[in-house]
C-alpha cells in the first residue's frame, strides 16, 4: 500500500514483525527514504553507521530492513517512477546534518563551531535534538573537543604584554611647600624618556608631560580627605569641582573658548564623611588613600595633573586640603609611598572595558540591584583591534555576565561600588567577585571587595537624603585564569547592593567610576598569584594560582617563607603588582620591600568598608622578601582576607 508525498500515512512502526526491504532488493547500495517531504538516497553503508553510533535505534534497524509485507503498519510514500520510500518524520535538513556528523565526525562539526555566529549555532541545536531522537550520546563530548581546539587556533588578536622599558613613574617628594602642601611630584623612575617626562616648565599646569600616543594602565594613589557626597544640582560652583580626587588632563593642546575651565577629568575616585556637622569635618577630616589602576588612552602632549576632591567640605576656610594632609599624615617622612603616579605602556589588543549601568530611578526611590549589570565602555584605544573575536565580551541575554571566549589568565583591573539596603535586617552582608564554568562550578571566588559584617544603621533609610547614604567603593584588581565559556559577575549579598554613584549614566555629568577591564594575557607570561590571610593578627601568604587542569602550574615567582609571613623572590625582574585586603583587617596597610615601605593604603575611618588597594610597580631581586605590616588591627584572625598578583614584564 502506498500513499502520495503530499498525504503520506504516517503509521505505528512495529519492527518486531517479519522484515524485508522497502525496495524489491533489500541488499540494494541505496536505501530511498522521505525526510519529512524531502526525498533523500542514502547509502546502506551509512545508515549501518547510523545504527551503530545509535545503539541499534529501532528506527535505523527498520530503515535498513524494510517492513515486508505489512506496508499497513509502516508509513511510505510513492514517487512517480514507482519507487517506494520509508517516510521518517523529521526536519530534512537537521537529518542531513546527523547523516554528516555520523559520517566525518568531529570534521563536521568544525566549521559549525568556528563560525559562532546565530545560524551555526541554531544548527547545533537542532543536531542535538537529532542525535537525543536517534539516541547518539557522543555529540556534547565532540563539540567539547572541537571547541577546544578551534580555541586554539581561532585568531583573538594580539594578547596584552608590559615591557620592562615601557612605564614611567612619578611621586612625591618633601621639600616644596605649594599647591600639594609640603610635596611635589618630582620623585622619578622607570622609562620617562619614551613614555612621559616631568613637566618642570608651566608647573601650575600638569605635573607630567604624556610623551607617546598610547594606551595605558594607569595606577594612581593619592593621601587626602575623605568628602560630603554632592547631590544633584547642589554644591558645584566651578566646572571641574568634584567630590572625588583624580587625574586631570590640561587642555594647552586643544582649541577651548572657555577661558575659565582649567581641566578635564579622565579618572577619579574616593571615599565620603558621613559625619552631618560641616565644621566637625572640617577641624578633624578623615584622611585616606584614594587610588586604582585603570584603562586610559593617552596623547603624546597631554599633561596630566592630580586633583583633591572638594565636594561640600571645602568651606573656603583654612589651608589647602594639601597642606592638611601632609600636616596630618600618618606617612610625613614616606610620602611616595601614597602619592605616585604610574603609566604602564598597553601592548597587544586584547582588551576589553566595561561600565557599571545605572538602574532605572531616581536617588530617593532607587532600585537595589544584587548584581552589576554591565555595558560596553566606549574607547578610544590606540591599538585598536581589527574585525577578530573578542576574548571576553557581555552574555548576550544577560548584561550581569562577562564570558570569556579565550582560555587563559587575565588580569582584571577596576572598582565598584555599594551600599547596604533600606530597610534590612544585615547579617554578613557583602559585595564579591565570582568566576565561574558555564555550569556554575566556582574556578575563582574574591574575599569580600565591600562587606558590613553586622553593621545596621538605625532608623527608616527611606527618607534620607541621597548625600547620607552610604556608599563604598573597593577595587576588584586580580590576576584570575579563565576557562572558555567561564561567567564573570559581581554579586552582593546578606543585605548588601550595588550603589548606583559613580555608575553610567551619571548625574554628576562626571567620568564614571565603577568599571571594569580585562586584559588577556599572553600564554608566555610570568604571573603569580598569593591569598591572604590574618593570624594572630599577622599577614600568612599561600600560593593561590588558578591553572588549566591539564597543564602544569605556572614556575612561581616567589616562595613563602618564615612561616608564610613572607614571600621571598626567585627571579630578577620587574612586576606589576595588584591587589586587595579586607578593610576589617587593620586601617592602615603597609607594603615592604626588605623592611623597608614602598606602598601605604589607609581606609577613611569610621567610613569605609571596601579594600585596601595594593597596586603598584616594583623591582624585584633574587632573595628579596615582600611582607605586609599593618598599623590599628581591626581583627585577629581570618580566612581569605585579600591577595597579592603579579605580572611579569618583559
Amino acid at each position: 500500500m502506498s500513499v502520495n508525498a503530499s498525504n503520506a500515512k504516517k503509521r505505528r512502526l512495529d519492527i518486531n514483525k517479519p522484515n524485508h526491504a522497502v525496495n524489491s532488493n533489500n541488499s540494494s547500495p541505496i536505501v530511498y527514504i522521505n525526510v519529512g517531504g524531502a526525498n533523500r538516497n542514502v547509502r546502506r553503508s551509512l545508515l549501518i553507521k547510523l545504527r551503530q553510533v545509535s545503539h541499534d535505534n529501532p528506527l535505523c534497524i527498520l530503515l535498513l530492513q524494510g517492513a515486508h509485507h505489512h506496508w499497513s503498519d509502516v508509513p511510505t510514500t510513492t514517487d512517480r517512477d514507482g519507487t517506494v520510500r520509508i517516510y521518517v518524520d523529521r526536519n530534512p535538513d537537521a537529518f542531513d546534518d546527523l547523516l554528516e556528523y555520523v559520517e566525518y565526525g568531529k570534521e563536521f562539526l568544525k566549521s559549525m563551531v568556528k563560525s559562532n555566529d546565530d545560524e551555526a549555532r541554531y544548527r547545533l541545536r537542532k543536531l542535538g535534538l537529532e542525535c537525543d531522537y536517534f539516541t547518539i550520546d557522543s555529540l556534547a563530548a565532540d563539540v567539547d573537543e572541537v571547541t577546544r581546539q578551534i580555541d586554539d587556533d581561532v585568531d583573538f588578536g594580539e594578547p596584552v604584554s608590559f615591557r620592562s622599558d615601557g612605564w614611567f613613574s612619578m611621586a612625591g617628594q618633601l621639600g616644596h611647600r605649594g599647591f600639594n602642601g609640603g610635596w611635589r611630584w618630582n620623585n622619578i623612575s622607570g622609562n620617562n624618556r619614551s613614555i612621559a617626562s616631568q613637566n618642570t616648565f608651566d608647573t601650575d599646569f600638569g605635573d607630567c608631560v604624556v610623551e607617546t600616543t598610547a594606551t595605558y594602565l594607569l595606577i594612581f594613589s593619592l593621601h587626602t580627605i575623605a568628602t560630603a557626597a554632592l547631590p544633584p544640582n547642589r554644591g558645584y560652583t566651578h566646572d571641574d569641582d568634584d567630590e572625588f580626587s583624580r587625574i586631570v588632563v590640561y587642555p594647552d593642546v586643544m582649541t577651548r573658548s572657555d577661558s575659565d575651565f582649567s581641566c578635564y577629568t579622565i579618572a577619579r575616585c574616593g571615599a565620603f564623611d558621613y559625619r552631618s556637622d560641616e565644621e566637625t569635618r572640617r577641624i578633624d577630616p578623615l584622611l585616606y588613600t584614594a587610588s586604582f589602576a585603570e584603562l586610559i588612552s593617552l596623547r603624546k602632549g597631554n599633561k596630566l595633573g592630580s586633583k583633591h576632591g572638594t565636594g561640600i567640605a571645602k568651606t573656603g576656610r583654612g589651608p589647602p586640603i594639601g597642606a592638611v594632609v601632609t600636616s596630618r599624615s600618618e606617612f610625613p617622612d614616606k610620602p611616595e609611598c601614597v602619592h605616585f603616579m604610574k603609566l604602564i605602556r598597553v601592548f597587544g589588543d586584547n582588551m576589553e572595558k566595561w561600565n557599571v549601568k545605572r538602574e532605572e530611578g531616581e536617588y530617593h526611590n532607587i532600585a537595589e540591584p544584587t548584581r552589576v549589570k554591565w555595558m560596553v565602555c566606549r574607547n578610544d584605544w590606540t591599538n585598536p583591534r581589527s574585525k577578530v573575536p573578542r576574548c571576553a565580551h557581555l552574555d548576550d541575554e544577560d548584561n550581569t555576565t562577562i564570558r570569556f571566549q579565550k582560555a587563559g589568565y587575565y588580569l582584571l583591573v577596576g572598582r565598584v561600588a555599594g551600599r547596604l539596603k533600606k530597610n534590612y535586617s544585615y547579617a554578613n552582608a557583602a559585595i564579591k567577585l565570582e568566576l565561574r564554568t558555564n555550569g556554575g562550578t566556582p574556578l575563582h571566588i574574591s574575599h569580600k571587595l565591600i562587606s558590613y559584617p553586622g553593621v545596621s544603621f538605625p532608623g527608616d533609610q527611606d527618607d534620607v537624603p541621597y548625600d547620607k547614604r552610604r556608599v563604598d567603593y573597593s577595587p576588584i584588581d586580580d590576576v584570575i585564569y579563565a576557562e572558555r565559556e567561564s561567567c564573570l559577575r559581581v554579586v552582593a549579598t546578606g543585605g548588601a547592593c550595588i550603589a548606583q554613584h559613580g555608575t553610567v549614566p551619571d548625574s554628576f555629568d562626571k567620568i564614571p567610576t565603577q568599571s571594569l577591564s580585562a586584559m588577556r594575557l599572553a600564554s608566555s607570561a610570568r604571573v603569580d598569584r598569593y591569598q591572604m590571610s590574618l593570624v594572630d593578627a599577622s599577614v600568612k601568604f599561600e600560593r593561590a594560582l588558578g591553572k588549566d587542569e591539564s597543564a602544569s602550574e605556572p614556575e612561581p615567582l616567589f616562595r613563602v617563607i618564615r612561616e608564610g609571613a613572607a614571600l621571598e623572590a626567585l627571579v630578577d625582574c620587574q612586576c606589576i603588582l595588584v591587589g586587595s585586603l579586607a578593610y576589617n583587617v587593620a586601617e592602615i596597610a603597609s607594603l615592604r620591600l626588605n623592611g623597608n615601605s614602598i606602598l601605604h593604603s589607609q581606609l577613611c575611618k569610621e567610613s569605609g568598608y571596601g579594600s585596601h588597594n595594593i597596586s603598584t610597580i616594583i623591582h624585584i631581586e633574587r632573595g628579596d622578601s615582600l611582607q605586609i605590616s599593618l598599623i590599628r588591627f581591626l581583627a585577629d584572625s581570618g580566612n581569605n582576607m585579600g591577595h597579592l598578583a603579579f605580572v611579569a614584564l618583559e
